[in-house]
């Protein structure tokens, strides 16, 4: 899949684009229909089916003080946005000079430069431009005059409500996957990147990879079961997310630190995706180390008995 920061860069095809317009934070069921009918127009007619979006998250540069925890990192969404079946990915880098730009200005740049655009597929009630001035009216009217169509996605619904990025934000603060995966439409994967921590596991005997999760959505504090993708193999782990209160830090920071169960491996730099299994318990202080070792050689084993596994080497 091509991955571009202009539509220029794009590759030429002379029947033209099929573009589907959003933030797709998760990628969730009301975005895949949206993306479905893109492609399903691409196929009709020889079209390149492609994906346009943004990052940072607009939030980030027209109110600072509001940007949404993201459910996915970006290379998790393209990831998953690769696996829906589209061709490429524009990702507009979004500045302060973007933000300036007019709903209006935009389509036309953008109908000139991934030319030619022969469709526009993107959800009901969408807005986008500076100061929300494009919408699909815009749109419409943009496309008679620049020649290409628009098509709006109505809103999915599950359990009487639509599917939104929020609702799916919702659910996992309260630590309902059940529910994270009814509007996902697949299991809930957190995918992040091992960064370094400060190696307190391996000398206590249960070295763990530290996620880099800052600016993610995330399920309630706790000791989880879970299961671990690396590399197209799945490891069975144990996972701590909080702020390890026993250790009296000045100023703790957020963790989410798994060991793997049957494996030592070396992790630095390494993309992992944990799927949550079961809660074992709440975060909890301690009151020394030796006790803490104590307690996690308890999760270990239950977490071995959650994940229907026996007794380690």
């Amino acid at each position: 899949m091509l991955v571009v920061s202009q539509a220029v860069d794009l590759a030429p095809n002379p029947c033209g684009f099929s573009v589907a317009l959003g933030m797709f934070d998760g990628v969730h069921l009301g975005h895949q229909q949206l993306i479905a009918e893109a492609v399903r127009q691409a196929s009709l007619t020889g079209a390149t089916p492609v994906v346009v979006t943004f990052e940072p998250h607009p939030q980030s540069i027209v109110q600072p003080d509001r940007v949404p925890l993201r459910i996915q990192t970006p290379d998790h969404r393209l990831r998953t946005l690769q696996a829906l079946g589209i061709a490429a990915v524009l990702v507009h880098p979004f500045t302060p000079e973007f933000a300036q730009v007019s709903g209006e200005e935009y389509l036309r740049r953008l109908a000139s430069d991934a030319a030619p655009l022969h469709n526009m597929c993107v959800g009901q009630g969408f807005h986008f431009g500076h100061k929300r001035s494009g919408d699909t009216a815009l749109m419409k009217q943009l496309g008679g005059e620049l020649g290409f169509t628009v098509t709006v996605i109505p809103p999915v619904m599950v359990d009487g409500e639509p599917v939104s990025s929020s609702r799916i934000r919702q659910r996992l603060r309260a630590g309902d996957f059940t529910g994270v995966e009814s509007l996902l439409g697949r299991p809930y994967c957190l995918d992040a990147v091992v960064v370094h921590g400060d190696q307190l596991g391996r000398r206590i005997g249960f070295p763990t990879a530290n996620l880099q999760v800052e600016g993610l959505a995330l399920p309630p504090h706790g000791v989880y079961a879970v299961q671990v993708g690396w590399r197209g193999k799945e490891l069975p782990g144990v996972l701590n997310l909080g702020l390890r209160p026993t250790l009296n830090q000045p100023e703790p920071r957020l963790r989410l630190e798994v060991h793997l169960l049957d494996a030592d491996e070396n992790l630095y730099g390494e993309t992992l995706s944990i799927r949550w299994v079961k809660k074992l318990r709440d975060e909890k202080r301690l009151p020394d180390l030796a006790s803490l070792k104590a307690q996690i050689q308890q999760d270990v084993a239950d977490a071995r008995q959650a994940l229907g596994i026996g007794p380690g080497p």
